[in-house]
């Protein structure tokens, strides 16, 4: 069964080319465009999610909300937040919120997709005692 992430962007040019390129990697792909989206489809139980820091077309931070919510549900599930409005505050509740990566908009889908193997191989690590 492939991996399956949640992509969440309220740009749609962003959520579609995220989407293709990472379902022609093999993975299976939700997408949404605002918290409640992602919300909804937080029953499809994914394995990884990408939230961008801004959804709402204003100066809120609500993707910090989306990453809150996932991280309720699931404290080891991979998170990569990205903005192109990177902030002090933003930076800090990553940080306290357990963000596995905090990338700044443009990011190359080449290394977007770097990003996501790397932190789903983590995950997938059991460590021996």
């Amino acid at each position: 069964m492939p991996d399956r992430l949640l992509l969440v962007d309220d740009e749609e040019p962003i959520l579609f080319s995220m989407g293709e390129y990472f379902s022609s990697q093999g993975y299976a792909v939700d997408r949404a465009r605002s918290c409640e989206e992602a919300q909804n489809l937080w029953s499809r139980r994914p394995d990884l999610a990408i939230v961008d820091l801004r959804l709402s077309g204003t100066r809120r931070e609500d993707g910090l909300d989306v990453a809150q919510y996932v991280r309720d549900r699931d404290p080891e599930m991979p998170i990569i937040l990205m903005t192109g409005f990177a902030s002090q505050h933003a930076r800090e509740e990553a940080r306290r919120i357990g963000i596995g990566a905090f990338l700044s908009k443009p990011v190359p889908l080449s290394e977007l997709g770097w990003v996501v193997r790397e932190l789903l191989r983590q995950r997938q690590v059991v460590p021996v005692s």
